[in-house]
């Protein structure tokens, strides 16, 4: 493995890897209306079958597809835990390549006061490069650095925005050991979704932490 000269493999709290888990605490906050009646391991089986992550919008954003830049020990953290007063996310996620996701068009989010954003969107033609990116930073009152986010984004208007994530699926992150998706899972009986014919790393939540679960063939 060819290691970066800086950042990426000399920094010991960036990962190899973004995250994205299907199912977050939302505390008193109803959950949006495309997951109302769905599971993280029904949403991430979902994932995998069409192989795509769909784009939406975020508090009023363009639709966009959230990540997260975090290391295993931070999402054992974010799992068991929580960072928030909403307790801990669900134990179902992929990891997907750094590197690639970047290549694609992944970038950090940029925490911005009301003030600021208001700067930025007022001038002349970044409205709709920038607004994807901006995340409301007001601490104490709103501050979601904990997520340390980046975002793939799109155009408002765009017709079925997401990400094909075919080729930048690493692993997958499961809530109960040796799990694999029903019929309906990540290769289904369709001429147009092929299998892919490789395998993918599979970790398990065991209660505690984040293990190692051999692979899941996509």
């Amino acid at each position: 493995m060819t290691v970066a000269p800086f950042g990426v493999g000399q920094h010991p709290d960036l990962s190899e890897f973004f995250i994205h888990l299907t199912g977050r605490p939302l505390g008193d906050t109803p959950p949006p209306a495309a997951h109302v009646g769905s599971t993280a391991e029904g949403r991430l089986a979902s994932i995998l079958a069409s192989r795509r992550l769909k784009a939406s919008s975020v508090y009023g954003s363009p639709p966009v597809v959230c990540l997260c830049d975090v290391t295993r020990k931070a999402a054992n953290v974010l799992l068991a835990n929580g960072v928030t007063n909403r307790g801990p996310y669900d134990p179902w996620g992929l990891l997907l390549s750094r590197q690639g996701c970047i290549d694609r068009g992944l970038r950090p989010v940029l925490y911005l006061s009301a003030a600021e954003e208001r700067q930025i969107l007022n001038r002349a033609h970044t409205s709709d490069l920038m607004e994807w990116r901006i995340v409301r930073y007001d601490p104490p009152w709103t501050d979601w650095t904990h997520e340390r986010e980046w975002r793939f984004g799109f155009p408002q208007g765009s017709n079925d925005p997401g990400v094909d994530i075919s080729d930048l699926i690493h692993g997958v992150i499961v809530g109960q050991p040796g799990w694999a998706p029903g019929p309906s899972g990540p290769t289904p009986d369709d001429p147009h979704q092929p299998r892919l014919g490789r395998d993918v790393k599979r970790y398990a939540w065991n209660g505690t932490q984040i293990v190692d679960d051999g692979n899941l063939t996509l």
